[in-house]
């Protein structure tokens, strides 16, 4: 084994959790103990190189981009910058606006590092992929919305080289999208029955791929189906090596490799248009890197294992693009080779390779498959944390059905269409049996809406469970001398299962459990939820803009990843967007769950003051005395045991914090989510003194366009002695409370529960990133 390289992989993969990056005054030092170390401890020298490599990589991607834009245009006093990109993809669009990727062009880009942005364009023109502009951009840090379970918007724009966002404010076109014949192509494809499917198999165009047929796509496991990734790069480039043999051996018979050569050359050159049809994004090239090398190989004389080739392609796709661990797409590419390997063995027999009869080739071809469809599908659950019951048998019959009939037919039509588009032909007959193939497919997806169970939610703590037994039996199965050790790992989950079931046997244990409060982050809006046991309250919802809400991307990821089955309360504390933009969602999630408000049409129970017993706890509805329209009207909570207590005031002002005072209510409570998100409207002192809080919570936006939490709010929670802690900038904050123990604790998830270097903000003109 080459232990330099693998040091070199296993820290660069070992980045996804760095709390930190090292400063470049650490690099000198770090190269010269590499070169010292390098021959008689490769191992170690491989990870120091593999250190500096990606610090060095991580600032030429942010830090010298940001610098070289904010110097060129004078950003600290203008607050804008001046670009020149060229359109990659238009990502979304809503009323008069569209958000668009762009690639730097300039001295600011580094190729092959191909920094981007992430652009909102009000008003746009007609804007095109291929398109370059002359752009004054106002931008923003790259940060998103931090909750478990929910989707890392910053760790996805990272992996993808987004260096920023911004917001264009004017726009010069430099030079248009090049007519060709693909366009017509394109729209063509577009009209067909399954063109959707086609035009993303074809041109890596997903546009057209609609929400019900993502669903569809997940609820059975083939979303990988119509991403050209390596399984479709390998099938190209395994029928372009077989033709060209078997043409090569029948037509110019050769004893010496030149045919073989020659083949894996061709099939490389295969593999790299088919990548550029998809405009070499980033997957697809990482995809391409790998095959590349595992062609290489194929072709070169020296003897290299199968784990060998896996390794060398490994560290060839961690140069050309080191922050890769942060995507999907990765960890299913190498997880799948992986599997083969573990599957065929150490040296990477392949069925068709062993003398063996008909029935054995079907056999172990049969195996291998559902292996692959297995370990990926344990693989997704990791990932995305959801598993499809039906995604073993669904891949094993469509895999081959893709490999053998839809890809091939696919490119093939295209290439004909493509070639009579040339001469003034527009015809789409050459995709033809490619659409035929699709039919069996886009059945099986229009019929898994009928199956029962059919996407599974894998709540965090499973996840990890997973991952361990997973690793338990890999050693059992391919460390037969060491199976022992496989105990260690699978032991800790025994162990919480059985914690886990003995609660659940145990009313009594239920009662005294600890409860949690969860303060989601949702941006500039309001989500807390309060859970005991598998059961919840949830106060509020967050926004919702268009097809956008919070509730879909946040919050029920969250209740998910929690494990969480039982709504029991939604309360609505008003009908501002941002508390209740996405309380329909939630009920068509949770339709039995029963409603607590003033303001939603079909509220169970009103906010006039009252109390409620749910879980052990006590929930005081604390007001308003009468209905209103306004802020003042907001559904007051506080929930409580015989120790600890939280208050959720929704958007009160001082008029009815006033009121609250002067109704003799106990306010008294440890935790106090700040009235309003911290204006100025709301927090009197008097307020302030009467709830006594430890900790005030400011439900407010990263740089919100309001200045949430106000500054002279903080400091007079601050003055009081509260302690004070915001979402937009820690991301979810979470407390677990045991009663028992009489004791509660705080995590937030940037600084506590993902606290990785990518999860920390990246400001704009600033080197430092932020914490």
């Amino acid at each position: 084994m080459n232990y330099f390289l693998f040091g070199f992989c296993l820290t660069l993969i070992s980045t996804v959790l760095w709390p930190d990056l090292p400063g470049l005054v650490w690099l000198p030092g770090l190269f010269c103990l590499a070169l010292l170390t390098c021959k008689r401890q490769p191992l170690i020298s491989g990870s120091l190189f593999a250190v500096i490599y990606f610090s060095g990589y991580i600032t030429l991607l942010f830090d010298l981009p940001i610098q070289t834009l904010a110097d060129q245009y004078q950003y600290q006093q203008s607050g804008r910058v001046q670009v020149r990109g060229e359109i990659i993809s238009l990502v979304s669009g809503e009323g008069d606006w569209i958000g668009a990727n762009i690639r730097l062009i300039g001295p600011e880009s580094y190729w092959p590092l191909r920094p981007g942005m992430r652009l909102s364009w009000p008003k746009p023109p007609n804007v095109k992929p291929g398109q370059v502009w002359l752009l004054e951009v106002k931008p923003k840090a790259i940060t998103s919305v931090m909750n478990q379970g929910g989707f890392n918007q910053q760790k996805y724009f990272i992996s993808r080289h987004i260096i920023a966002k911004g917001r264009v404010t004017e726009a010069t076109l430099i030079s248009d999208a090049p007519e060709s014949v693909l366009v017509h192509l394109k729209s063509d494809i577009s009209s067909m029955a399954s063109g959707d499917i086609l035009l993303a198999l074809l041109l890596g165009d997903r546009s057209l791929v609609s929400d019900e047929r993502w669903q569809e796509l997940r609820q059975t496991g083939t979303s990988h189906l119509i991403a050209i990734s390596g399984l479709h790069l390998s099938v190209v480039s395994g029928w372009i090596y077989l033709l060209a043999s078997l043409t090569l051996n029948r037509l110019l018979p050769s004893e010496s490799r030149r045919n073989q050569v020659v083949a894996i050359s061709l099939a490389a050159c295969g593999a790299g248009v088919y990548a550029g049809l998809a405009g070499f994004a980033l997957p697809t090239t990482r995809a391409l890197v790998m095959l590349l090398m595992v062609l290489l190989l194929m072709v070169s004389t020296r003897y290299a294992s199968a784990w060998e080739r896996l390794l060398y392609a490994m560290a060839l796709v961690l140069l050309v693009d080191p922050v890769s661990p942060l995507g999907a797409g990765f960890w299913l590419s190498f997880s799948a080779l992986a599997i083969i390997l573990l599957a065929l063995g150490a040296k990477g027999e392949s069925p068709l390779e062993r003398k063996s009869g008909i029935k054995q080739l079907v056999l172990g071809v049969i195996r291998l498959q559902l292996l692959l469809s297995l370990g990926l599908g344990i693989v997704q659950a990791l990932i995305f944390g959801s598993l499809s019951p039906y995604s073993m048998v669904v891949n094993l019959l469509m895999v081959p059905w893709f490999s053998l009939l839809v890809i091939p037919a696919a490119l093939l039509g295209g290439i004909v269409a493509y070639l009579l588009a040339l001469i003034g032909v527009d015809a789409v007959w050459p995709l033809f049996p490619a659409q035929w193939g699709l039919t069996p497919f886009t059945w099986l997806l229009e019929q898994s809406n009928s199956w029962p169970a059919v996407l599974l939610n894998v709540p965090g703590q499973w996840q990890w469970a997973l991952s361990v037994i997973v690793c338990a039996a890999v050693i059992w199965w391919r460390a037969p001398g060491w199976r022992m050790l496989a105990f260690i790992p699978a032991l800790p989950v025994v162990v919480a299962a059985a914690q886990w079931l003995l609660i659940q046997l145990t009313p009594q244990m239920q009662s005294s459990s600890s409860w949690q409060v969860h303060l989601l982050d949702v941006g500039q809006g309001l989500s807390v939820l309060v859970s005991r046991n598998d059961r919840f309250i949830l106060y509020d919802t967050g926004a919702a803009y268009g097809d956008f809400t919070y509730a879909a991307r946040t919050i029920l990821p969250f209740i998910d990843d929690r494990g969480l089955n039982h709504l029991d309360y939604l309360v609505v504390s008003h009908g501002d967007n941002d508390h209740a933009g996405g309380a329909d969602r939630i009920l068509q999630r949770f339709p039995d769950a029963n409603v607590i408000s003033d303001s939603w049409p079909n509220a169970v129970i009103n906010c006039r003051p009252q109390q409620l017993s749910w879980q052990y706890l006590e929930i005081e509805i604390l007001g308003p005395s009468a209905p209103s329209d306004d802020n003042d009207g907001s559904c007051v909570l506080r929930i409580s045991d015989d120790q600890f207590s939280v208050l959720l005031p929704g958007d009160i002002e001082a008029k009815a914090e006033a009121s609250l005072l002067g109704s003799g209510v106990a306010l008294s409570s440890s935790i106090l989510v700040a009235p309003h998100h911290g204006s100025r409207t709301s927090s009197s002192r008097e307020f302030i003194e009467s709830v006594s809080p430890d900790i005030a919570l400011f439900a407010a936006g990263y740089r919100n366009q309001y200045g949430f939490p106000k500054p002279d709010v903080v400091a007079r929670y601050q003055q009081a002695g509260v302690r004070t802690l915001t979402s937009g900038e820690l991301g979810q904050i979470s407390f677990v409370i045991e009663p028992a123990e009489k004791n509660w604790r705080v995590f937030s998830y940037r600084a506590d529960m993902a606290p990785f270097w990518y999860n920390r903000r990246f400001e704009f003109g600033v080197a430092k990133k932020g914490g």
